[in-house]
């Protein structure tokens, strides 16, 4: 079952954070159609620090992550191999949501009764404290910060404790506003709009050129001796097929 063994040269696992699931299956699925010996097989949502820990102790073959290595993993040969970076998103089922601006946020979270422009309630779901989201937003946005704490004290919020939980959380809740990444939305196919921050819309293209403000990085992780199958997963990711997918479900490349 560990990294480098033989008994797994044409079946790798792969897990880490949920924002990634479903663009490893893809790029799987690519690897599979070109070599149907090659089955990569995604596992649940382990996410960033629980990916990379069971990367580590050799369960799991290659994992994504969407925060920086630690200088302890390091230690232990784990390695970015290739990164993407896309939108991190205010996403809803509601049918129009506009535009927000970003000194509007946090407002959004501090108003009790928060609505739509056309009068229905906003209701906010808010990401779990151990996540990048919240603290990247709040570092991001002045005064965000203080209105998340003031909201995880209400009982009437929902929390998304992982990923998918998170995006169940928006399709099922009316007039929901979730905090989610474009990949997940578009490498999942999720049923979601988005609203566009400072009138510029999320996109692989307007996150390349900066002009949308917010983003992830995630990146494909490697142990210090990956499988032949983990190093065909990392080749994929940056091959000519693999790249217009990974852009098409709303990523682009990143250092």
């Amino acid at each position: 079952m560990t990294s480098g063994t033989s008994a797994k040269a044409d079946m790798i696992e792969v897990s880490g954070t949920g924002i990634a699931l479903g663009i490893a299956a893809k790029l799987g699925s690519q690897l599979h159609s070109g070599s149907p010996a090659d089955k990569v097989t995604v596992l649940p949502s382990m996410g960033s620090g629980g990916g990379l820990k069971a990367l580590r102790d050799g369960i799991i073959d290659a994992s994504f992550s969407a925060r920086k290595l630690k200088d302890s993993e390091k230690a232990h040969g784990l390695h970015e191999t290739h990164c993407m970076r896309t939108p991190l998103v205010f996403a809803t089922t509601h049918p129009a949501p506009g535009n927000f601006n970003q000194s509007e946020l946090p407002e959004i979270y501090e108003n009790i009764l928060p609505k739509w422009d056309d009068g229905t309630q906003l209701k906010v779901i808010l990401r779990s404290r151990s996540g990048s989201e919240m603290p990247y937003l709040a570092s991001k946005v002045p005064g965000l910060e203080k209105q998340f704490e003031a909201a995880f004290k209400r009982p009437d919020i929902a929390i998304g404790t992982s990923d998918q939980i998170n995006a169940s959380l928006v399709r099922e809740i009316t007039g929901s506003l979730g905090i989610m990444t474009l990949l997940q939305i578009k490498a999942e196919e999720l049923d979601f709009n988005l609203a566009s921050i400072d009138g510029v819309k999320p996109s692989a293209a307007t996150v390349s050129d900066r002009s949308y403000p917010f983003s992830l990085r995630v990146c494909l992780v490697l142990p210090k001796k990956p499988t032949h199958l983990a190093r065909k997963l990392a080749e994929q990711m940056i091959s000519p097929e693999g790249q217009k997918m990974i852009f098409d479900m709303g990523a682009s490349p990143s250092d």
